[in-house]
């Protein structure tokens, strides 16, 4: 991919994780974890993927608000962006459509126990410092659990499969 071709598509994904996170929406239902998983994987400067959820994540939170335990949502989408880098690099495909799903669900997973943590480690007025606090805060987290879930499995397919569309149109012009 040509760098050209490489910075449209890191403003591309910015743009779109923002998008979602600002829209109307149920809550956790963006494209942020996809995007995460998934520019890992597509964008070559590991860095940069990293940058790129960190960034539209910020720059939306800046109008969305910011709270103290952000650092723990930030982590995670930054994990997830460097296992796609690693786990996915090459084979973020329509023909590895199962292998994907399963990346996404155990990014949801890993978003859901880690933020969840976070906000019980954060919020000891909401949750008591116990293990009945930690499942009360895991359980509060649930819909959004489903939702996370839903989001990135939707969006992530949507993404492969326009990716791969926009390739194809590109090999086929340039072949003729």
């Amino acid at each position: 991919m040509s760098k050209r071709n490489s910075l449209l598509l890191v403003i591309v994904l910015i743009t779109a994780s923002a998008f979602t996170r600002l829209v109307p929406h149920l809550g956790n239902f963006t494209a942020v974890l996809a995007i995460s998983l998934l520019g890992g994987a597509w964008i070559k400067r590991r860095e940069l993927a990293i940058l790129v959820p960190l960034t539209a994540v910020f720059a939306t939170d800046l109008f969305l608000g910011l709270y103290p335990n952000m650092i723990f949502v930030y982590a995670t989408y930054a994990v997830i962006a460097l296992v796609g880098s690693i786990a996915l690099k090459g084979k973020a495909t329509p023909k590895n459509g199962l292998k994907l799903a399963g990346f996404g669900v155990g990014a949801s997973l890993f978003f859901f126990l880690t933020t969840n943590f976070g906000a019980w480690l954060g919020n000891t007025a909401l949750y008591p410092q116990t293990l009945e606090g930690l499942m009360a805060s895991y359980t509060a987290g649930i819909p959004f659990l489903r939702n996370t879930l839903l989001g990135t499995l939707a969006y992530g397919t949507v993404l492969v499969m326009v990716k791969n569309a926009i390739e194809a149109r590109v090999r086929s012009t340039q072949a003729a």
